[in-house]
């Protein structure tokens, strides 16, 4: 499953890292992703947008480490809508994200664990 959620080109590059090297980015980027996404989701249930969109921009941020191209773009599109007050588009935006990140976490966990 992780051929199509994880670009194939960006996993590539991780392999100039050893095996240990490239299964603690992955468990890293996993854990990043998770804290900032619970994050996202306390402060879009405060209407806080600026809070919820720092946790997007700091999430996409560890989705481009591991190559989750569809979870960057949902991030991004979440940051955009929070940052440009739309709070309805920002939690249209925030199910997107929650829709493909368990695929998304497999794929980075499957890393994480030697895979």
């Amino acid at each position: 499953m992780h051929g199509f959620v994880l670009d194939a080109d960006r996993l590539a590059q991780l392999r100039v890292f050893s095996d240990a090297e490239r299964h603690e980015i992955a468990k890293g980027a996993a854990t990043a992703i998770t804290a900032q996404l619970d994050r996202l989701e306390r402060a879009l249930s405060a209407s806080d947008l600026g809070t919820a969109a720092d946790a997007a921009h700091r999430a996409r941020n560890e989705t481009l480490l591991v190559g989750a191209r569809q979870l960057t773009t949902a991030f991004a599109d979440f940051e955009r809508a929070a940052r440009g007050g739309e709070h309805e588009l920002a939690r249209e935006a925030a199910q997107q994200v929650k829709a493909i990140w368990p695929a998304a976490q497999a794929a980075i966990d499957q890393i994480a664990a030697g895979g």
